[in-house]
């Protein structure tokens, strides 16, 4: 996990496939292979990690588990242009924290539905989702009222059949207020690749390691690989 938050994603990705070996818990196995994929999507190759993630079992996962590789399917899902797989990945997802009570996660997925929606361009499924929103958001203490905001205006765009009326000064400066958030980053970019308006998004930069860099083969005392 700490070479990935460093963005060194192949001695992540080296140091989760060696971890593989050594567990048979299910749920474990799992896990790693969803850190896996997201390396990999990170580093801009999302069907590798979709193919790992096609390999997982879903019956007998704990629930939470469970949610999370759901999550992430749907994520590279919308990579690859899988729209309806991502969402019934994200509602699955959804079912999975409403029966454990995690509200919260559950609330804040729903922006992840709400954007795949757009991407649809399927209004009633946006407005399914979208109504009581603010309350929830609220009752949670979730700061995605920007987020609300911009698919608000795409959902306006769509329903008017004018998405030029999204070329604004106002929409370029919240899209780049949005780049800066990890909730919205990556499925606002998506969201306007689908609209053909990728010009409404700053050029993306490569998430390069920070130094100092972190020792390569830090598990060689417990992996034989790397020793």
């Amino acid at each position: 996990m700490a070479y990935r938050q460093n963005n060194q994603h192949q001695d992540a990705i080296q140091h989760f496939t060696c971890a593989l070996t050594k567990t048979t818990s299910i749920n474990y196995t799992a896990a790693l292979k969803s850190n896996i994929a997201t390396a990999y999507r990170v580093q801009g190759q999302p069907s590798v990690g979709f193919q790992l993630l096609d390999s997982i079992e879903f019956d007998d996962l704990d629930a939470n588990i469970s949610a999370g590789i759901h999550i992430v399917r749907g994520n590279i899902a919308l990579h690859i242009e899988q729209v309806d797989k991502a969402l019934n990945h994200f509602l699955e997802a959804k079912k999975l924290f409403q029966l454990q009570n995690k509200h919260r996660d559950s609330v804040r997925l729903t922006f992840s539905i709400l954007t795949t929606a757009l991407i649809k361009q399927d209004l009633a499924l946006y407005k399914e989702y979208r109504t009581n929103i603010e309350n929830k958001i609220r009752e949670h203490a979730i700061e995605n009222h920007d987020y609300l905001l911009f698919l608000d205006e795409v959902k306006h765009a769509i329903a008017i059949e004018n998405l030029s009326s999204l070329r604004t000064q106002h929409i370029s400066e919240l899209v780049k207020f949005l780049m800066d958030h990890d909730d919205a980053n990556e499925n606002v970019r998506l969201l306007l690749k689908s609209l053909n308006l990728k010009v409404l998004v700053p050029p993306g930069q490569k998430r390069l390691p920070r130094e100092p860099l972190l020792e390569p083969n830090l598990a060689s005392t417990w992996c034989e690989e790397m020793k």
